[in-house]
Formats: structure tokens, sequence, C-alpha cells
């Protein structure tokens, strides 16, 4: 994947402004000239900055690209939801939800840090494998998946019955995570598609 971005640089760069543009103009056309257009520019200026700093920033980078990643991630999903909801909506609530979704999208940015480890290392990439041993990081690993579903049961016992498909959804990632990145019996392909097919459970919502 390095060599094949380090080859063909000029063609993505050129590849992402058009896609920049198209997507601009697109905003332009479903949005308007409205606080969420300008607000999701702040945002996108603030995603494009921390990538910026965080590629110049060399070994001071480690462990913050899957941070900073995992934040944009939920953020650029939940974006325009949060601007829309009303005030009533906008409670602790989400915010709790907000946090294990992020969470559980680091995990898995930490998963996919520690199985290219070595590549990102002979390629000079900063990562979180990178900031501390391959044993340390599993542990790590280990302990946030099992903070996750701690997290995803309490949300699941202390809410109303409302929020609890949400719940049910956030405890099915992480534990399909968990058990898919454990997986002897997987080579490291499967488990990277296998892990990325997992976010696409909350489509289920679309159902109810």
């Amino acid at each position: 994947r390095h060599q094949f971005h380090a080859r063909n640089q000029k063609t993505l760069l050129f590849s992402l402004a058009l896609a920049t543009l198209l997507g601009l103009l697109g905003a332009i056309w479903v949005l308007g000239w409205t606080r969420e257009l300008l607000w999701s520019l702040v945002l996108a200026g603030a995603i494009g900055g921390s990538m910026t700093l965080i590629r110049l920033g060399g070994n001071a980078g480690n462990g913050l690209k899957e941070l900073s990643t995992a934040v944009f991630y939920v953020l650029g999903i939940a974006w325009i939801p949060l601007l829309r909801a009303e005030a009533l909506d906008r409670d602790w609530r989400l915010g709790a939800f907000l946090l294990v979704f992020t969470l559980l999208a680091f995990l898995n940015l930490l998963m996919l840090s520690w199985m290219d480890r070595k590549k990102d290392e002979i390629a000079g990439f900063p990562s979180a494998a990178q900031l501390i041993q391959p044993t340390q990081l599993l542990d790590w690993i280990r302990r946030l998946a099992l903070l996750l579903i701690i997290a995803s049961l309490a949300l699941f016992i202390a809410l109303p019955s409302f929020f609890r498909m949400y719940s049910c959804i956030l405890l099915i990632m992480v534990i399909l995570h968990f058990l898919i990145f454990f997986n002897k019996n997987l080579n490291e392909n499967q488990i990277r598609t296998r892990m990325e097919a997992v976010f696409l459970l909350p489509w289920i919502l679309l159902i109810f």
C-alpha cells in the first residue's frame, strides 16, 4: 500500500483535489450556504490540519494518527445529525454513545496498527505500534475491548428500552472485533476485511 502511494502520489493528489472540489460543489447544492456547510468546512480544515501536523511531527505523531482518525471518523458520521438535532436530544446519552463508538473505531485502528507494525516501521510511517512494544499493544487492545464490552452492557442496563438496540449493536461490534482479531485461523487479509465489514452492522437500524 505504501509503495503504491509513493508510485502514484501525483495521480492520487489530483484525484483527491478533484473529489474535494466535487464534494464541495455537491455540499453547496444540497445544503446551500448554511451554518451546516460553514461548520463542515471548519471540520474539514481541522481534519486536514491535524493530518498535516501528524505527518510533519514524525515520531511525536505516534499514536495520534489512530486517535485523531477515530475522532474525525465518528464526527464525520454524526456531524450533520448533531447540527440538526433538537437541543433536548443532545444530552449525556448521545455523548456516551459517541464516546463508545469513537473508542470502538480507535480499537479497530489499534488492531490494524498492530498488524501493519513492521511495514509502517520500514516505511517510516508513524503509528501506535511504534509507540509501545507489540506485546504491550496487544494487552492494551484486550483491555480496551473489555472496557467497551462493559460500557456497552452498562448502557444497555442503565438506559431506557429505546436506546437498548443501539447499545446491543455496539456490544456485538466490539465482541466481533475481539473474536476476529484473536482468531488464529484467519490471515491478516481476512481479519482486516471482516473487521471492516463489522462497521456495516449499524445499517440494521434502517430496518426498524
